[in-house]
């Protein structure tokens, strides 16, 4: 849910509550993406599957359509509610830029089919393999008592508990840069 409403943030300049039914369907959505098309999936085994327009191609092609709907509207939402002085969001930027060619009538690549390709990858990129590698730091943390004592140490030696980290600040966490790398290369050895 977190990581999602932090693309939601970038995208549409929204964030929502977690009890939002928008932000609920959209991680289930791109949630059951992973099911159908991700490791593990009859798709993934037998990839001739996705292009066909049955079994699981077509239920991959109706789930991107609720992935589709989903965005469309939020971006109709977002065109009704005007053009700002300031780009507030990836989305500001984006229909900018597509205004500035449609006026000049210049050739570009950016249409709206290209805008959601890259909702669609910024999603599935970045909602699922977030909670993932999440779940994993958090196995091995629970796993190995001494390791998350050591990266707590670290943080609580380098920063007050109020302080709010930024990620300039990796540079004075070795251990726990360490420890994430090293949740990054034995999550993959699993897969």
């Amino acid at each position: 849910m977190s990581s999602c409403n932090i693309i939601s943030k970038l995208v549409f300049n929204q964030q929502l509550e977690y009890t939002d039914p928008n932000l609920q369907e959209q991680v289930a959505t791109v949630l059951k993406h992973f099911q159908l098309a991700g490791p593990g999936s009859l798709n993934s085994m037998t990839p001739i599957f996705a292009h066909f327009r049955i079994g699981p191609g077509q239920r991959i092609v109706n789930n991107y359509k609720v992935m589709k709907r989903l965005w469309c509207k939020q971006i109709q939402d977002h065109i009704k509610k005007g053009e700002n002085s300031e780009h507030e969001d990836i989305l500001d930027v984006y229909l900018a830029e597509l205004q500035k060619h449609l006026t000049a009538g210049t050739k570009t690549q950016f249409k709206m089919h290209n805008l959601l390709w890259l909702l669609r990858d910024l999603y599935l990129a970045g909602t699922e393999t977030t909670s993932t590698t999440l779940k994993w730091a958090v196995l091995y943390l629970a796993a190995h008592p001494e390791k998350q004592r050591k990266c707590h140490e670290e943080l609580d030696k380098e920063f007050s508990q109020d302080c709010v980290l930024s990620y300039a600040d990796r540079t004075k966490l070795p251990y726990v840069n360490a420890f994430i790398m090293e949740t990054l290369r034995l999550g993959i050895f699993f897969l």
